[in-house]
């Protein structure tokens, strides 16, 4: 009898040893299954932001090649309304010429023709945001001035300017041409102010 129960024995413990190794072998397979649908479903996450990462880029570059275009159009259209509007300051510009060619006129009517044609061009650019400014009589501004010469007249301030030579021009206070000028320098008082900012 305790053969059969030695038998009965191991043949429980096969079959709980085999019953073991099958449920394992299952639960692996279980395993095994959902990584692999896992890693199909990844997979295919993948190359669906790879395909949204392709078209965002192809719409970034389409836009980007549209905003270089639309860029080119509005420059060229500042360009027309600015050709537009000088036009006919050329256009007196050759009437003057003309006329001055078939009659000799008196020059006072020439400098008047001049200063019409002066009057309309200065009046186009102010209407566009260009303004010049007056410098004469003024202090030197480094932002607003470029000086060319330097003179010294002790009956007037330092660093005054006394002459123009190149008017200046802004574009909506943005200064976009410096005055050239002739500022007023005297020694003495340069010295004197190099002397006192050494102490």
């Amino acid at each position: 009898m305790s053969k059969m129960k030695k038998d009965a024995s191991e043949i429980v413990s096969e079959i709980t040893s085999s019953m073991l190794e099958e449920k394992v072998h299952k639960a692996i397979e279980e395993k095994i299954n959902d990584l692999i649908n896992e890693n199909k479903n990844l997979k295919e996450s993948v190359k669906e932001y790879k395909d949204k990462y392709l078209y965002a880029l192809a719409d970034f570059d389409n836009l980007r090649k549209r905003f270089k275009k639309e860029k080119e159009e509005i420059s060229e259209f500042t360009k027309e309304y600015l050709f537009l509007k000088l036009l006919p300051i050329v256009d007196n510009f050759e009437r003057a010429i003309k006329a001055m060619k078939t009659s000799p006129s008196d020059p006072n009517e020439i400098l008047s023709g001049i200063k019409m044609i002066y009057n309309q061009l200065v009046q186009f650019l102010n209407s566009e945001g260009v303004e010049g400014y007056e410098s004469v009589g003024k202090e030197f501004d480094p932002r607003l001035h470029e000086a060319i010469e330097v003179k010294e007249d002790t009956s007037i301030p330092n660093n005054i300017i006394l002459e123009e030579f190149v008017k200046g021009y802004k574009f909506k206070d943005k200064i976009i041409r410096p005055a050239k000028v002739s500022v007023n320098i005297i020694k003495k008082e340069v010295e004197y102010e190099r002397t006192d900012n050494r102490d």
